[in-house]
């Protein structure tokens, strides 16, 4: 905990409020803590599928947003040796990409919000309130478009889980999606695996016979 956050902390002279204050402190570096071993897990798993199943770029696995052309990528390598579908990366990375762009156009809505209220006296006119609806209505469909390639992220995933351990995919889906670091963990732990059903293989888990 560096210099200024504990002056801030033991300048209070409320114990009650320094109490919450370091107990704040304490949760939002556990959650940044938490976050930063699920990306270097997640990372290092997908960078590793990606080489032995040699998908292109696979330096895109520590990449934000970028990771997600190449989860989808692993997914349709799959997909194209059983079912044949594919572009689940393009349909990820093109809705975050305009979820991004409708939370861009949101922010500089609020900004023309704010200068227009300033010049008007803070009174909004008919113009200002179409802004502020037109604005929130753009929130939703971002929104929306997060989840739907959240949704999409979970199901290549699966297929991931799917093409490495079959008959534990569902299982570790359920903890991946559930359960704090588990998709991380899952994902380590398959990384090294390829497609037995598909290629024949011999991995850990054949081996088993799990």
């Amino acid at each position: 905990m560096n210099e200024p956050i504990m002056n801030a902390v033991t300048a209070s002279t409320d114990p009650v409020e320094a109490a919450v204050l370091s107990v704040m402190i304490v949760l939002y570096a556990l959650i940044i803590g938490l976050g930063l071993v699920q990306y270097i897990m997640t990372s290092i798993s997908l960078y590793t599928i990606a080489k032995r199943r040699n998908i292109p770029n696979p330096i895109l696995a520590w990449i934000p947003v970028a990771d997600l052309w190449l989860i989808g990528q692993i997914a349709d390598d799959y997909d194209e040796k059983t079912t044949g579908r594919k572009n689940w990366g393009k349909v990820m990375l093109t809705l975050t990409i305009v979820g991004i762009g409708l939370f861009v156009v949101f922010y500089v809505a609020i900004i023309a919000i704010v200068v227009g209220l300033a010049l008007s006296g803070g009174l909004p006119g008919p113009g200002l309130i179409a802004v502020v609806v037109a604005a929130y209505l753009l929130v939703i469909v971002a929104a929306l478009a997060f989840y739907a390639a959240a949704f999409l992220k979970y199901i290549c995933t699966y297929k991931i889980y799917e093409s490495t351990v079959p008959k534990k995919a569902v299982l570790y889906m359920v903890l991946s999606v559930m359960v704090p670091l588990a998709g991380g963990i899952c994902l380590l732990k398959v990384r090294k695996l390829g497609c037995p059903e598909i290629t024949g293989e011999k991995t850990e888990i054949s081996e088993k016979g799990e």
